[in-house]
């Protein structure tokens, strides 16, 4: 499932990592509707994804992930 809206009542933390692997990403909300904020858990480093843009699709629920448990 590629990074669906930001929503804290059904989805306090959603977990998200790039297909090819890497750092674990946490979103932090909307600075504006389609953008949201990840954060890398390990560094703390923020950056914006604009939902339905190319780079978006390469983020993956971590409990979608192959392998993973939902």
């Amino acid at each position: 499932m590629p990074i669906s809206p930001f929503d804290p009542e059904n989805d306090p933390v959603q977990l998200y990592r790039r297909r090819h692997g890497g750092p674990i990403y946490r979103s932090m909300g909307w600075i504006t509707d389609p953008a949201i904020i990840l954060e890398d858990i390990a560094t703390g480093e923020q950056h914006t994804v604009v939902i339905g843009c190319p780079n978006a699709d390469d983020y993956i629920r971590l409990i979608d992930a192959p392998g993973q448990e939902p």
